[in-house]
């Protein structure tokens, strides 16, 4: 494998003498490589690779000019994305589709583990700070074909996987009760925001990775998965904190109830993965007693929500 991660850095005009090619944690759907190169003229760069392996090859070729192209328009707007330095969507360098992007300094870092205080409040405004930043991206400066959400956020595929129990059923009468909201402002989700797709750096986050979920949609959908995740992963009030940055950042207002719901039953269902997500990433005291209590106290506070309203 080394050998034709090499011709991958020689595709990019490097004189290389030295490489090493580390795996990265956090890519489930690729082989991700942090790759770090030495030249000839003693400077060294790092660059991260992206290899479909095992992939569809025309799912795979679309993923890739899907991405490059979003990556290119959102490079001289919003500074927490990586950029494309090479795509190959045919395969030519490894066989399979493969994609060459900067890399970002820092590492996921779970929110601080304390109930109140300044590197809390810091940590949670940080984690705000690029949503607001995104939703703000004027729709005309994306690629044309970028990928439009479902009105209902795509239910009945969710409804097909969600559990048979109680719980979920009163998820599902309640989002088919509740509705989407209308009239909802469009804005660029990114679809997949939680912290194990932010990086920290020096205290601060320093990049956003991942998006290839990217679509346009209801801002609300991208804010309401950063509160499951921080219901789950700190507490139930530092969701309702991280709403109050978010807004006060700047971010639009607007109804998440709806997709309060609709994460819950998703993180319900998927809560061992996620569990075991947050344990490669750094929070491995997390027990699946405790995430699973965490996220039906998430899912029952959403639902007291939409009763409500």
């Amino acid at each position: 494998m080394a050998a034709e991660i090499a011709r991958v850095v020689r595709a990019l005009g490097e004189n290389v003498v030295g490489l090493d090619a580390t795996p990265l944690v956090g890519g489930l759907d690729t082989a991700t490589y942090r790759l770090d190169v030495r030249l000839s003229d003693g400077t060294a760069r790092s660059h991260v690779l992206h290899h479909y392996r095992g992939w569809d090859p025309v799912r795979a070729r679309d993923r890739v000019n899907r991405e490059r192209r979003l990556l290119e328009a959102l490079a001289p707007l919003f500074r927490w994305a990586p950029r494309t330095l090479l795509s190959d969507p045919d395969g030519a360098w490894l066989g399979e589709p493969a994609t060459v992007l900067t890399y970002l300094p820092g590492a996921p870092t779970p929110p601080p583990q304390v109930a109140s205080g300044p590197a809390r409040d810091t940590w949670i405004e940080e984690f705000a700070r690029p949503l607001v930043a995104l939703h703000d991206i004027p729709l005309g400066r994306l690629p044309s074909d970028c990928r439009t959400d479902d009105p209902d956020g795509g239910l009945e595929g969710v409804a097909r996987e969600a559990r048979d129990d109680d719980l979920s059923r009163a998820l599902l009468a309640a989002l088919r009760r509740t509705g989407p909201p209308r009239a909802a402002p469009r804005a660029l989700l990114h679809h997949d925001y939680w912290y194990g797709n932010t990086l920290w750096s020096d205290g601060g986050l320093s990049g956003v990775i991942d998006w290839i979920s990217a679509r346009i949609g209801d801002p609300q959908k991208d804010v309401a998965l950063a509160r499951c995740d921080l219901a789950v992963t700190l507490d139930l009030r530092a969701s309702n904190e991280f709403v109050d940055r978010y807004r006060s950042l700047g971010g639009p207002w607007g109804a998440f109830a709806y997709w309060d719901l609709l994460w819950a039953l998703m993180g319900y269902r998927w809560i061992e993965e996620w569990l075991g997500g947050y344990a490669e990433l750094g929070l491995s005291d997390l027990s699946l007693e405790e995430g699973r209590a965490r996220i039906v106290a998430f899912a029952e506070s959403a639902l007291r929500a939409a009763s409500a309203s």
